[in-house]
């Protein structure tokens, strides 16, 4: 479940000052982004570092005006024009361009995987937890990172794919590694169909899952139908293995469940 986050790439985008009047400043995470939150310490200007690379951020006092501080592919920081950015925030949790890696609100990257491309925000548990609205920060560190990511966690139905509460996004298992356990995230949907192979749970179209790299599904993951009793598997030679409550994949034979979790 490890494997995108190498992925990540160069460009981000900027946010602008948000002026709310109603708006009030929560000193431990303050939202810099927020004119109330100008005078807190931690939105005073800083050195560009890995502390202030998130969507709500203050400006870094060694980048030059009209650049911000961003993640490049190296896996350091630097500071990068603002006219590469995007400011439209509502582009958060959103497709973004298969052909580019521009098009995402600052403070997050353009995830590409082989079905899906869209925007996911950086976290960081430990130091800054809070995630553009309405998503929710996830364990995601690594070898070749030392942050998380935000993802949209609902209950939704991933057997169908329905539920989310966003216009366009579909539902999906995933796996929490902070705890270990399997999760429902909402994201654009992917457009891998049955049984073709698949890099992440986001990858396959809505009512699928991303699972295998052993025995007869071969050594490459693929997008497995999920079941449930009012969905059941549209091939008479399988069964409905189940994995999560009712819910269930489609199998041939005993496969090991274990291998949806990997």
């Amino acid at each position: 479940m490890r494997r995108w986050i190498v992925l990540m790439p160069i460009f981000l985008s900027a946010c602008s000052l948000i002026v709310d009047f109603e708006a009030k400043c929560d000193a431990q995470h303050p939202d810099c982004r927020l004119e109330v939150c100008a005078s807190e310490p931690a939105c005073a200007p800083q050195p560009c570092s890995f502390d202030i690379m998130y969507y709500d951020s203050p400006p870094a006092s060694n980048c030059e005006e009209g650049t911000r501080c961003v993640i490049n592919k190296d896996g350091d920081t630097e500071c990068i024009q603002e006219s590469m950015f995007d400011e439209d925030e509502s582009l958060y949790y959103r497709p973004c361009s298969n052909d580019s890696l521009l098009g995402c609100p600052y403070g997050s990257f353009c995830v590409r995987t082989l079905g899906n491309f869209f925007c996911v925000p950086y976290c960081n548990l430990d130091t800054h937890p809070g995630c553009p609205k309405p998503g929710k920060c996830h364990y995601a560190r690594g070898p070749e990172s030392n942050f998380d990511i935000c993802f949209i966690q609902d209950d939704c139905k991933p057997v169908d794919g329905t539920g989310c509460k966003q216009k366009d996004m579909a539902c999906y298992f995933s796996f929490d590694l902070s705890n270990d356990s399997l999760i429902t995230i909402c994201t654009p949907p992917g457009s891998i169909s049955a049984y073709q192979q698949c890099e992440m749970p986001w990858d396959c179209i809505p009512g699928h899952v991303c699972t295998g790299g052993s025995g007869s599904l071969g050594d490459v993951k693929r997008c497995i139908p999920l079941c449930d009793d009012s969905h059941p598997c549209s091939n008479s030679r399988e069964t409905c293995q189940y994995i999560m409550g009712t819910v269930g994949v489609c199998s041939l034979g005993p496969e090991p469940l274990s291998l949806f979790l990997q």
